[in-house]
């Protein structure tokens, strides 16, 4: 109650040829005008077509970065955050608690999981996909930058996968 909300609708992203500052800048605008806390979706892969199947959703507990870059190298801007944060709870426990309970009281079934951000223009091959799937559910092409930079910026962040492809041969 007597809560300021924004909406946004889609990202940019970096297999469009857009660099991290742009995929980070609607964040720290976001930020500097005082939002705190993010629930955000994407659509993305599963690594284990068994366990996640199409069209269900992973709240995400932490990530992989294989995109080799990331929107705070380079010179810091302290009005956006602190110079070297530490990636701990950087997909916060405590709100994703909240929806997994909301989810659960509602009959929604939501699971969780390990994000791979992957920098795209191509799909993972079949071996990065084995490769990753020790250690991750989800694998698609956005959230991490987004979520480094809210972190950064010291946002509250809840992010949700949903699986939308048809990709079984991982």
């Amino acid at each position: 109650m007597g809560k300021k909300v924004v909406f946004m609708q889609g990202r940019h992203h970096y297999c469009e040829g857009n660099s991290m500052g742009e995929i980070a800048f609607p964040i720290y605008t976001l930020s500097l005008l005082n939002v705190q806390i993010m629930i955000a979706s994407n659509a993305a892969d599963s690594l284990n077509a068994q366990a996640i199947k199409i069209g269900e959703i992973c709240a995400i507990t932490d990530h992989i970065n294989a995109f080799g870059d990331n929107p705070i190298i380079g010179l810091n801007n302290s009005r956006l955050g602190i110079r070297w944060p530490i990636p701990q709870n950087l997909y916060y426990d405590k709100l994703r608690q909240l929806l997994l309970t909301v989810a659960e009281k509602n009959n929604i079934k939501l699971k969780t999981g390990v994000y791979v951000g992957y920098p795209g223009g191509i799909f993972e091959t079949a071996r990065e996909a084995r490769m990753y799937k020790p250690y991750a559910q989800m694998i698609g092409m956005s959230i991490v930058p987004e979520a480094i930079a809210e972190f950064h910026s010291g946002m509250k962040s809840c992010w949700f996968s949903n699986r939308n492809s048809l990709f079984d041969w991982i």
